[in-house]
């Protein structure tokens, strides 16, 4: 019988007592066959830990994660010095697995700041720095990052704020964006 897992289903015969090695329909060595066969299509549909194939299910399970833009301040408006810019909540239990911003301007003379916190502790280890004449984090000096033991789990209802300490010197940010990325974790298990 060929297998037709994982397109379809397989409808294995299983040996009776009564059967021997060479009983039509449930041939010995056909059997072990077919259950490699089988075996094999479910090793490559659930894939290996750290799989890279997209339809393997340990990648599609890794990779349920989500990027929140965080808008902070309206897009033409320049950005401004202080605390509670902006304050939210978690929706679900999850992992913050990085961050990243951008600035619809430019700050000049100066690189804009901010912090992401719970309470009034920094979750970022280095702060957001977009410095100045850049419009992202991804050419920062100093790109910012989940600080150690801030990346574990987070849950549903956790409020998180968002801090700007510096807006540039000749010419403030304006439109400040922050990418937090998070991976779903329903049963705390990372």
């Amino acid at each position: 019988m060929a297998i037709s897992f994982p397109s379809g289903l397989d409808t294995l015969v299983n040996p009776t007592s009564g059967d021997s090695f060479d009983t039509a329909g449930v041939l010995h060595d056909v059997q072990h066959s077919d259950l490699n066969d089988a075996i094999e299509a479910l090793q490559a549909k659930a894939g290996v830990d750290g799989s890279m194939v997209e339809t393997s299910l340990d990648r599609i399970v890794t990779s349920l994660f989500e990027v929140w833009v965080l808008c902070v301040g309206e897009e033409a408006t320049a950005a401004t010095v202080g605390t509670g810019k902006l304050t939210f909540n978690l929706t679900f239990r999850c992992r913050i697995t990085g961050v990243s911003a951008s600035v619809s301007t430019a700050p000049t003379g100066a690189a804009l700041k901010a912090d992401l916190k719970w309470g009034s502790e920094s979750l970022l280890s280095p702060v957001i720095t977009i410095d100045a004449g850049t419009t992202t984090t991804a050419a920062a000096s100093a790109p910012p990052a989940i600080g150690s033991g801030w990346e574990n789990d987070w849950f549903d209802g956790d409020r998180l704020t968002v801090e700007v300490t510096q807006i540039g010197s000749s010419t403030a940010g304006a439109g400040l964006k922050i990418y937090l990325e998070t991976r779903r974790d329903p049963d705390g298990e990372g």
